[in-house]
């Protein structure tokens, strides 16, 4: 298990899981510190042969596992991913998740791993691979986001999580602070989205326009289960965008959310489909599984999702 000892929930609550762990020596407990070479952890695992990898933590070290996994490649097939929610947002662990985040949900899954069952529980899915920069590898993660999805999570740092509010409380409450400022001010007056950004898809010609929001993910679901995406087929991404303004958000929004695999959406503003490639130019930063990155100025952004980990999946 490789624990973040400072993700939001492990800062007060470490020793209650710590606690769990005394009783298994068989499990060996990394605590990871910032700068540490994640390649190298995985590389030692892999010699000692792990075959579970359980993640104490928040997206932020889900993200860099997933990106040391494919770019180090210490395992020839990497293990399944347990997530232990104790992050801030969760994003990933919201859909492939262990379903808890406390000492007792790991210490089902060791009981599961215990009785050799860990793969009735198992869920693949691909990564995406975001290309930005040609002096970098591509990055590694299960969201991609932009516009009005970098916006919004500034505005959930900035002034929704300073009222003391995280996790799915976080999330509720700034998608229901930009649908209400949508509703007072209008949808182009809400400080959310509004860049200009190129999109092509599976090497169609590239259509530029001003956006509320654009998003890329392999997960079946989001925060608080929302499904922002529709008519993807069998496509390993889901991609969506919505034109700036957004007119019709407010009446639309609950079939955007959580409507299903075809949804009677007006199109513009509302696009949604699968795809194998996605290519966009765009010149504000944009957030991999809560991570910031910029592209340098006239590079693409190109989106793929050819690797795959497969997650221990728990219900409640």
């Amino acid at each position: 298990m490789i624990s973040n000892p400072l993700s939001e929930r492990n800062r007060s609550g470490m020793a209650r899981i710590e606690a769990v762990l005394a009783r298994r020596p068989d499990v060996e407990h990394i605590r990871f510190e910032p700068g540490r070479d994640l390649k190298e952890v995985l590389a030692g695992l892999a010699a000692r042969e792990c075959g579970l990898l359980v993640l104490n933590s928040g997206d932020g070290l889900v993200h860099g596992i997933l990106g040391a996994l494919m770019l180090g490649r210490a395992f020839e097939t990497p293990p399944p991913l347990a997530l232990l929610p104790r992050g801030m947002t969760n994003m990933t662990a919201a859909d492939v998740g262990l379903g808890g985040r406390g000492p007792s949900t790991l210490a089902r899954l060791l009981a599961i791993a215990d009785a050799g069952e860990i793969e009735r529980y198992l869920v693949q899915r691909r990564v995406l691979k975001v290309d930005y920069d040609p002096e970098r590898p591509g990055e590694r993660g299960m969201f991609f986001g932009a516009a009005g999805i970098y916006d919004g999570i500034h505005l959930c740092t900035g002034s929704i999580h300073t009222r003391g509010l995280t996790g799915s409380w976080a999330s509720t409450a700034t998608i229901l602070t930009a649908l209400g400022r949508a509703l007072l001010r209008g949808g182009q007056n809400t400080g959310i989205g509004g860049d200009d950004i190129g999109i092509g898809i599976d090497g169609g010609p590239s259509r530029s326009g001003p956006r509320t929001l654009v998003l890329a993910t392999t997960l079946d679901r989001l925060v608080v289960g929302t499904r922002p995406f529709w008519n993807t087929d069998k496509a390993p991404i889901r991609f969506t965008s919505i034109d700036h303004p957004p007119h019709g958000v407010i009446g639309h929004a609950w079939q955007i959310l959580f409507g299903g695999k075809s949804r009677d959406l007006p199109d513009p503003p509302f696009h949604s489909q699968g795809a194998e490639r996605i290519e966009l130019r765009l010149d504000r930063p944009f957030t991999i599984d809560g991570e910031f990155f910029r592209a340098p100025r006239g590079v693409p952004v190109v989106i793929t999702a050819e690797e795959r980990v497969r997650y221990v999946k728990l219900r409640r």
